[in-house]
């Protein structure tokens, strides 16, 4: 039986297969290739085309995985990375109750965010 979407399970799920993915690609885990060479650099690049948060247009200093694909986790698919200043980032990936959104979750977070700044 599959979770419903956004409960704590759908969650857990999603970064189930985000965390097998990532093994995959020869990381031992997300927080491996959170500080690995490989993101910093590809991490860096964004940011240096990127330079301001999508949401606000304030300098930026991280970088959101849109998805979990291997094309966002590799950065072959750079429309999958968002750059965010710290506040945005914090908004997207959590709710009012301190809960970690689901990647699903998060986007629509993200959209919503852009919507409400025009």
């Amino acid at each position: 039986m599959r979770p419903k979407l956004g409960t704590p399970e759908d969650v857990r799920k999603h970064y189930r297969e985000r965390d097998k993915l990532i093994r995959s690609l020869g990381f031992p885990s997300y927080k491996a290739y959170l500080s690995s060479m490989f993101w910093r650099a590809l991490r860096a690049e964004h940011l240096r085309i990127n330079e301001s948060c999508v949401v606000c247009e304030s300098p930026a200093e991280q970088v959101h995985h849109m998805s979990y694909t291997k094309a966002a986790l590799d950065g072959t698919d750079p429309k999958q990375l968002a750059s965010v200043c710290a506040g945005h980032h914090r908004a997207i990936e959590f709710d009012g109750f301190g809960r970690k959104r689901s990647p699903r979750q998060a986007a629509k977070r993200l959209g919503q965010l852009i919507a409400e700044q025009r």
